[in-house]
């Protein structure tokens, strides 16, 4: 062990004055407080943005090309095939409808039309909390609507349709209610009803109907690529292609504004505790000058002398850091198996607060964090090293 490390350590674990321990003590938590405060709030926003992204994807596709009527068969294979990420493809209809809350309001719902014979079909079953053994053919509705309309699986559900051409004309459309789904996700619990295209004819048989294919990626991060693939080869039926991206875009990135505003101003947090550091090892260099004197007069340069100071601001920093680490590791872990803090679903649209280890966003934390503590430690150091040896023994 080289001289510099071993006086080191002698500083950090022994002292004539009892308190310098204790403040080492209090350097090393407030550098673990700050740091597992950071790690925490950056592990609930990438929470959010992860759970969000997974209730929006479960029932949703992650690519729609609209078509200006029913896809033919041909088409859908075309569309299928136009890479090995597509996972399946699948036809849909789409419009916006209306149920009837009472004898006054309506709530507008997103009518899905869908063979349920096909691979999104899979995707729903997965999420049915309610569904009659009958085998009679019906529409699938979220929970939130289901509570909000007091109906359950076996009732049947009226949907409205407005006549564009004459707001007065409004027809009324009876199906029987197959089951109940519970994604997660306040908007889509509320607002979604699946209904099969085969008994779904005239409700998406005029203008104002959406159709097209929705495609499910084996990989999310390359819908941009499959959907250059979709529009480099045209074809007569297509109209348009969209991505779960660009529906999401203005959502997705202000969580992500906010994840990075929020680094931003909890840094100042590890500032503070690094300040504590700089306190800790200026009180070292007042009370070991007298040591400072007898090593310098022993031959130790002022870079040796810089050198046993930085390194106990590196180790309270490193200690600090690692624990703090570990306890936002703890504490997300804790948080994403043991949901128990519930949030206004209405307004987050997700019922208990998310979180996620991201080891990406902890290693920029631990990279902050330190390189802060190395800073703050040097400025010490490099005033215990200006120390006149002379200066120093006078009085002794």
């Amino acid at each position: 062990m080289r001289l510099e490390s071993w006086i080191s350590l002698k500083y950090l674990t022994a002292s004539s004055r009892h308190h310098i321990s204790f403040i080492t003590i209090i350097s090393i938590l407030g550098v673990l407080i700050a740091v597992s405060s950071v790690v925490v709030v950056l592990g609930v926003m990438s929470g959010f943005s992860s759970e969000l992204r997974s209730k929006l994807l479960s029932i949703n596709y992650q690519i729609e090309v609209f078509t200006d009527k029913m896809p033919s068969d041909d088409l859908v294979r075309k569309i299928e095939s136009v890479d090995p990420l597509v996972e399946s493809a699948t036809v849909f209809s789409r419009r916006i409808a209306g149920v009837k809350k009472d004898e006054y309001n309506y709530l507008g719902i997103r009518a899905e039309g869908l063979k349920l014979d096909q691979p999104q079909a899979k995707y729903i079953q997965k999420y049915l909390v309610d569904q009659t053994t009958d085998n009679n053919q019906g529409v699938f509705i979220g929970s939130n609507l289901a509570d909000e309309l007091d109906l359950s699986s076996g009732d049947e559900l009226s949907i409205y349709i407005i006549n564009p051409d004459n707001k007065k004309q409004i027809k009324e459309y009876l199906f029987p209610i197959k089951g109940i789904f519970k994604v997660g996700m306040y908007d889509i619990d509320s607002s979604v009803v699946i209904i099969p295209i085969s008994i779904s004819r005239d409700l998406f048989s005029d203008q104002n109907v959406y159709r097209g294919i929705g495609l499910r990626l084996k990989d999310i991060s390359k819908v941009n690529s499959i959907k250059k693939k979709i529009i480099a080869n045209p074809d007569e039926e297509i109209i348009s292609v969209k991505t779960w991206l660009e529906y999401n875009k203005t959502l997705f990135s202000a969580i992500e504004l906010e994840k990075i505003t929020m680094f931003v101003i909890l840094s100042i947090i590890i500032l503070v505790a690094v300040f504590n550091i700089f306190s800790t090892l200026t009180v070292k260099v007042v009370e070991k000058t007298k040591d400072i004197g007898v090593l310098k007069t022993l031959g130790v340069q002022p870079g040796g002398i810089s050198l046993i100071f930085t390194i106990q601001g590196v180790f309270i920093g490193f200690v600090g850091i690692v624990l703090g680490i570990l306890l936002g590791i703890g504490l997300l872990t804790f948080i994403k198996d043991y949901p128990l803090i519930k949030i206004p679903v209405s307004v987050y649209g997700l019922e208990y607060l998310p979180a996620e280890v991201n080891f990406h966003d902890i290693t920029m934390v631990g990279i902050v964090a330190f390189v802060l503590c190395v800073i703050f430690s040097i400025f010490p150091a490099l005033s215990a090293a200006g120390i006149n040896e002379a200066e120093a023994l006078r009085y002794e």
